[in-house]
């Protein structure tokens, strides 16, 4: 059994692939687990389509940690907004130092049954 947080915090759905990747959407992190993810979207993307999930976190300094998961849309409910379940196809990795004001409004929430901020 895993965990699931609870994380108010902006997401990017981008295009997988070596290279440059393309950006599809832009959205909010319903919460997140060891599995995988629940976003919000204004669109859906295809069920079973993979992409690149870019979880940003707000720092205190005013910087922004970016966490990286590649994903499956393993399921989609249609809003708006749009509710999307990802499955992660590996671990994150770690991005850091994009400048917070792209992302002004995020913020952070409590874990469900914890004292304990996530950062």
């Amino acid at each position: 059994m895993g965990f699931e947080y609870k994380i108010d915090c902006p997401v990017s759905v981008l295009s997988p692939g070596p290279g440059k990747k393309r950006m599809l959407a832009r959205g909010w992190l319903h919460d997140i687990g060891q599995q995988g993810a629940r976003i919000l979207l204004n669109e859906p993307l295809p069920l079973n389509a993979r992409v690149v999930l870019d979880v940003h976190l707000s720092n205190p300094d005013n910087k922004i940690t970016t966490i990286r998961f590649k994903s499956r849309v393993s399921g989609v409910c249609c809003g708006p907004p749009c509710e999307l379940a990802l499955c992660f196809l590996g671990r994150g990795g770690f991005i850091r130092g994009k400048v917070a004001e792209f992302w002004e409004g995020s913020r952070l929430v409590r874990t469900r049954g914890s004292d304990k901020w996530i950062n």
